[in-house]
């Protein structure tokens, strides 16, 4: 086995996963431009719906995954609606909305906590398949992670170029007031973003159940990496976050061919933290000032 190729494969496959995570908060983050701490809750339940789907009901994955899309979209709009909604409204300072979001993270992390446990829970049933392939073996699980980080950004490129939701979102992004002026419900696609960007999050917590297993802390790590996956793809581009998410992937492969996979995730954050200190406005997105 070629030790290089495979780490480049493995790394590929992580960066393909934080790359749908950074699409999932991008969505919401760019739009809105709220620091969404309870995207992580959102993750977590999203695994916890499949999980149950296919245990308890005993429903084929797919129907269960599109259960967990409801769940996740009911979830995501009503943290908008009953939550920044009304801090929106009333004009709140944005240290009350960091506050109210994190705090309504710990809440339903403690409340999934009550309900499932804090044992990790999994679908597998046992070591996944590899396939030999040159030099390398292919895993099923990084299969998987491909498929979801190509199938998700293709998704999110066709909804913001070919819908009339893309467009307008795009318009917010590029100038809310003016989108306002042009007629665009601002309210409404807030929504809206709330709503996609709660469903892409299901193919993340799919795929942990089939890796490390969910449990109810699972999206605090995946909200630290969706946010330096956004922030390094550059703010105000909704694809920099899977680019983003895809250089993290990649950089956390290297970390483990020069150290160990112990030193994977931090010595990745760290190097796209430093990143950022000489390029703040990331690999796609536009300056600072107009962002």
């Amino acid at each position: 086995m070629d030790l290089p190729f495979q780490l480049l494969i493995q790394g590929l496959g992580s960066g393909a996963l934080y790359a749908v995570v950074g699409l999932s908060f991008g969505f919401i983050f760019n739009t809105t431009r709220v620091f969404h701490f309870t995207h992580g809750a959102v993750i977590t339940l999203s695994a916890y719906t499949v999980l149950l789907g296919v245990k308890e009901l005993g429903l084929p994955l797919m129907p269960a995954m599109l259960l967990a899309a409801v769940a996740a979209a009911v979830l995501g709009t009503a943290c908008e609606l009953l939550l920044y909604r009304p801090l929106r409204r009333r004009g709140a300072p944005p240290l009350l909305w960091f506050l109210a979001s994190f705090a309504l993270l710990v809440i339903l992390q403690n409340l999934l906590l009550i309900a499932f446990g804090g044992v990790p829970m999994t679908l597998s049933a046992g070591a996944m398949r590899t396939f030999p392939l040159g030099p390398i073996n292919l895993s099923e699980l990084v299969i998987m992670k491909v498929l979801a980080g190509f199938l998700t950004t293709g998704l999110v490129a066709w909804i913001l170029v070919g819908t009339r939701l893309g467009r307008e979102l795009r318009a917010i992004v590029s100038n809310p007031e003016m989108a306002r002026i042009a007629g665009i419900d601002l309210d409404r696609r807030f929504l809206h973003a709330y709503a996609v960007g709660s469903v892409l999050t299901v193919p993340v917590g799919t795929i942990a159940l089939f890796d490390q297993g969910v449990s109810p802390d699972l999206g605090e790590q995946q909200l630290i990496i969706a946010t330096v996956a956004v922030f390094a793809g550059g703010l105000g581009s909704f694809l920099g976050g899977a680019l983003g998410g895809l250089v993290l992937g990649l950089i956390g492969a290297i970390a483990v061919y020069l150290t160990n996979a112990s030193y994977q995730t931090t010595i990745a954050l760290a190097a796209m933290t430093a990143f950022l200190l000489l390029r703040p406005n990331g690999l796609l997105g536009v300056g600072l000032r107009r962002a």
